[in-house]
């Protein structure tokens, strides 16, 4: 891998974590901890690195010292793993001192397990994020072999949107009369506990992008299930029933009604 590449893409996200709005959340890391961040496409996964590399340069750590690699950047569409050796001769070159190393969707790379792997146990500092539809929680313990700290990580909680919004909700907020009527309006306002809902305009076409990209692509592909239509009535139908108990007969029927045909048993699975 071309080296001047890729200290173009490790600048290149410097300037954009330098300018990031980073918005509070509610979880905590260990200084020294590796770290693999697993969840929900836009749950927050990337933020929550913009967070620690912040802190570390706060803290006193260079920017030099910092290998943050976005594996979703089509200038590293021909990246293989192969080439892992070459980010860590660049971050030699860019600094003398030890480096901290963030990996971004590296689920992309096929092999990156073994590269991770060989990190951790040169005592190196790193940190890596994937989507749920290539590395879910049970398969990464056994894939990483304890080397690492497995964080799941949700959409927003209903109080860290009331943060994001910069809505007080402490007791004297919950109590107050005006305070607890924006902390209704908010929950009457709130469909969504997806990190950028609380920065774009158009919701819906954020959300059915989001919902797209997690029905065909981290359910239906990775399950090989060839009768989507059926998946994504009964997705639907779930969602209608949101609020309410909901039996597998009660799906079956609904689905009958509809005239999608399934074993109770296919809707189980």
């Amino acid at each position: 891998m071309n080296h001047t590449l890729l200290k173009s893409v490790i600048y290149d996200q410097h300037e954009f974590i330098r300018n990031f709005q980073i918005v509070p959340r509610n979880y905590e890391f260990e200084e020294n901890g590796n770290y693999v961040l697993v969840g929900l496409r836009r749950a927050g996964k990337s933020t929550l690195l913009y967070k620690i590399v912040l802190d570390l340069v706060a803290s006193g750590v260079d920017w030099d010292q910092i290998i943050y690699i976005n594996f979703e950047d089509e200038r590293l569409s021909e990246f293989t793993v192969a080439d892992f050796n070459d980010i860590l001769s660049v971050q030699s070159e860019l600094s003398d001192k030890k480096g901290y190393f963030f990996l971004d969707e590296v689920q992309n790379i096929d092999g990156w397990e073994k590269f991770a792997r060989r990190m951790a146990d040169s005592k190196e500092h790193i940190y890596i994020t994937g989507s749920n539809a290539r590395m879910l929680s049970r398969e990464i313990e056994t894939t990483l072999g304890g080397r690492f700290f497995a964080k799941h990580i949700t959409p927003y909680t209903f109080g860290e949107y009331l943060t994001a919004c910069e809505i007080p909700h402490n007791e004297p907020a919950m109590l107050g009369t005006k305070t607890n009527g924006k902390i209704r309006a908010a929950c009457a306002a709130s469909n969504i506990g997806l990190l950028r809902y609380t920065y774009t305009h158009n919701v819906r076409e954020y959300i059915s992008g989001v919902y797209q990209k997690v029905l065909l692509g981290d359910i239906i592909t990775r399950n090989k299930i060839r009768n989507d239509y059926a998946v994504k009535i009964l997705v639907k139908k779930i969602a209608e029933s949101v609020r309410n108990e909901i039996s597998y007969s009660k799906l079956q029927k609904t689905l009958h009604a509809v005239n999608v045909s399934l074993a109770k048993d296919t809707i189980a699975d």
